[in-house]
Order: structure tokens, then sequence, then C-alpha cells
């Protein structure tokens, strides 16, 4: 997980029903038109399943500059995932996409987001060891613009165990409203409207409308041509169906135009000499422990695994964007902590990210991650924004990076004579009720889980 990676109902009516969309859920009653405010499913776009391909279906190879993901990058990642550094001991992943992720060619888009203050908003105002981090690597202490698409190889009509995370960071945040809008309006043209409607499947590509898919397309093939900087990670796996292995790095920005070839990056959140480039969730026989090597930061969910430990705060934790960060979090932890929760019962405590007025920062427990749904082992999906074994699949953390990504849109990307009284969304209020409303999500996966807000002031 490189340091650019990782990883949106008028009228008061609910949206129609939608085929193939696992994480329908009704929008509620409460919700007003809000013109033009985005929610959830408007920054962060989550393709549909259609006979077992995404819908609409892009191709890496598409796009400007090479395509979204360029031969000379997928093969320079590729190279390194499966024979590590030359003359670095250590180094190699031991990934082996075989006949399964081998092909550049067989990688699809799943899954888009937009946001407008990269890693977090937490680097407007970085802690002591946030601020070491940052100068260590380069990073200013400032928001990155970034466009993030979430790409899966298919064989035949399924998606395979790998996916990675191709990241453009964008000079600014000029023309992204206009596209993100050109989705939301097509969408509610099309009778699936997305204010007050949880995370999960977007409701306009559920629904099949040709004209919010060309809109998803205009919107991931003109942002990534605007792209300074670029980084790729990669989930793999090694011989056989685990242990799953973590990996990144990044395109330096070329002075006369273009990028570099991609080059790996050590995973920041351990703190070991010389960097630690790869990490791995295993379940085999024979290893130390499940979190290979064991991250050393407090924010984390190794202890889940392998220490006994039941402390439902360090899911929730890792789950804040104010607390955990790609610098001082290992992506086994942002890649499991939703699963924990359903893999040892845990229940919301004080410490989880409350939900915002306005924004519909809520996923149903049918796309929840490691739910159950797929009715495969929990610690088998460490999907956090995409498909898994044709099921759409989201985790808690994605969800709170949406709702942060919802506020700056609204607050600071909106203008103000658009929106005057400020309003960070247009979803309900939840708040008298977010303890239940959370607990119905994700423990209940009930279709009334909303009916006990209220509409936003």
């Amino acid at each position: 997980m490189s340091w650019l990676t990782v990883a949106a109902c008028n009228g008061g009516t609910s949206p129609p029903a939608r085929a193939e969309n696992p994480g329908d859920a009704e929008s509620p009653r409460a919700v007003e038109p809000a013109a033009d405010l985005v929610d959830v499913n408007d920054v962060s776009i989550l393709f549909a399943p259609r006979g077992g391909r995404p819908f609409p279906e892009i191709s890496v190879e598409e796009g400007e500059q090479g395509g979204l993901w360029r031969a000379q990058d997928f093969d320079a990642l590729m190279a390194f995932a499966q024979n590590g550094l030359p003359g670095v001991p250590g180094s190699n992943p031991e990934v082996a996409p075989g006949g399964r992720a081998a092909e550049r060619a067989d990688w699809r888009i799943v899954a888009a987001r937009f946001d407008p203050c990269a890693p977090a908003l937490a680097v407007r105002d970085p802690s002591p060891g946030l601020t070491a981090k940052l100068t260590e690597f380069g990073v200013p202490a400032a928001c990155l613009v970034q466009f993030r698409l979430v790409a899966q190889p298919f064989q035949g009509n399924r998606d395979v165990d790998f996916a990675a995370h191709l990241v453009f960071t964008l000079p600014s945040t000029d023309g992204v409203l206009p596209l993100l809008r050109a989705v939301k309006r097509a969408s509610e043209a099309a009778g699936a409207p997305t204010d007050g409607v949880p995370l999960g499947v977007h409701p306009g590509l559920a629904a099949g409308s040709t004209a919010v898919a060309t809109a998803v397309r205009q919107l991931v093939l003109q942002l990534p041509a605007q792209s300074v900087a670029r980084t790729s990670a990669l989930m793999g796996l090694r011989a056989g169906p685990e242990p799953w292995v973590f990996l990144g790095g990044r395109m330096e920005a070329k002075p006369e135009g273009g990028f570099e070839a991609f080059s790996p990056l050590p995973i920041f959140s351990f703190g070991v000499a010389g960097g630690v480039f790869h990490q791995r969730l295993s379940f085999k026989p024979g290893d130390p422990r499940h979190v290979i090597p064991e991250p050393q930061q407090p924010i984390r969910t190794s202890p889940l695994f392998d220490d006994d430990s039941t402390d439902a705060n360090l899911v929730f934790h890792v789950d804040d964007p104010a607390r955990s960060n790609i610098f001082e979090t290992d992506c086994v932890s942002c890649h499991t902590s939703t699963a924990r929760i359903y893999a040892l019962d845990l229940d919301s405590t004080s410490e989880r990210v409350p939900t915002p007025v306005g924004v519909t920062a809520y996923a149903p427990r049918s796309v929840l991650q490691a739910s159950g749904e797929t009715g495969r082992p929990p610690h088998w999906n460490v999907r956090n924004f995409g498909w898994f074994q044709g099921h759409p699949t989201i985790s808690l953390r994605t969800v709170n990076e949406t709702a942060e990504a919802v506020q700056l849109v609204n607050l600071e990307m909106v203008s103000e004579a658009e929106n005057p009284e400020r309003r960070h969304g247009p979803g309900p209020d939840c708040s008298a009720v977010d303890e239940a409303t959370w607990t119905c999500f994700v423990k209940t996966g009930g279709s009334d889980c909303l009916d006990a807000c209220v509409a936003a002031p």
C-alpha cells in the first residue's frame, strides 16, 4: 500500500427495485431534495455485476497516456510481485499470478472513488508522529486531490482473488464536480436517485442505465488523463487460495511530461530499517502468526488475529480517518477491520466514528466485507471496495473515508450560492439514533434501518 494509495432520493420516496443489487436498501422518507449536493454513492462508485462482469466494462488498457494501467507499469509491478528486488533479501513477495492475473488484458475497473483531501483530512493539522512520517517520505502536509480506481482480473465471467489500486493525483479539483454531477443527474433521470441511499452498488448502474454507465465511463477516463502523479498497489495470492500479499509502488512524473516506470516502495508503517516491501495475511499451518510481519504501531488489527484480543476499539480506530492513515497503519489492518467485526461478533463502542448529519454514511450488511453473504470463510474477503467472487463488498473504513470526502466536496467545492446553509450533504439526520441505525445495518441487515432518521436541518 503506497503513500498515494491505498486503498453517493428525492421527493420522500424509496428507489425502485433494482436488479442484481445485493446492496439495495430503502432510502429514508425524511430526505428532501438538496440541489446537487453529493452523497456517498456520488463520490464512491461501485460498479454493478452483470452476468459476472462489471457494468460498465472498462479495461485498464483504455485511456490516454498508455492506458489507466500502462503496460510497462503493469509488467514492472508483476515482476516485483513474483521476484522481489534484485539484491534485496526478504523483498520477494512470491505472488503467483500464473493464469489467474498475469495478463493485463484480463483486468477491469470495478470501482472508482474521488477524494479531495488524501490521505486524510488529518494532514491539514498533522500530529507530531504524522509530521515525521510525511517529512521522511517527502510528502507535503497538505491535501492531495486524488482519483482512485479499483481493478480486478476476470477469467470468463468470474472475478479472480487479486486486486489493484490505481491512484491518480490531480493538480486541483477543477473540473471534477461537473463530472460527478453528470453521473448523479443521469442516475436521477433513470429513476435511481442517490440522495439518502447508503453506500453500495451505484443505484444508477444497478438499474442498468446506459446513460449512467456512459457518465461513469467519462469520469473514469477523463480524470486520470489530468494526473500529475500515479501510484499502484496490489493484493495478490501466492500459490493456492492464500496467503494474501500486499505491496505497492509509484510512477514518478517526468519534467518533460509523462511518467517514469513503476518502482516499488516500502510499506511505511513498520519502522524497519530499509523498509518492508510487502505484508501478508496467512492462515496456513506452519506460519508463526497470521499477520506477517507484525506491525509495530498501536493502531492495528493484528492483536485480533494473533493475541486473542476482542478489543473492538482496535477496529474502530483503524476505521477512523482522523486516527489512522496509510502512513501510520499497515495494509492488513485496513483490509481486515470490518471482517474482524463479524469474525469476533464485535459491537459498536463510543470510539466508533459517528455518522455526520446529512451524509448517508452506512452500508447494508449484504455488501459489508465478510458478513457471510458470500458463504465463504470470513477471513477470505479482504476487499475494501470491489468484488469478491461475484459479490459486491465494502468495508466500514471505506464508508468513513467516503463520508469525509462527501463533506469536503459539499463544503469546499460546491459554491456558497448553491449551498448557502452549508449543509454537509443531502442525506438524513440520524444523529439521535446513530447507534441503533449502525447496529441495524451492520448486525441485523434490515431494510428499514433509516426509518427512525429525520430530515437534516
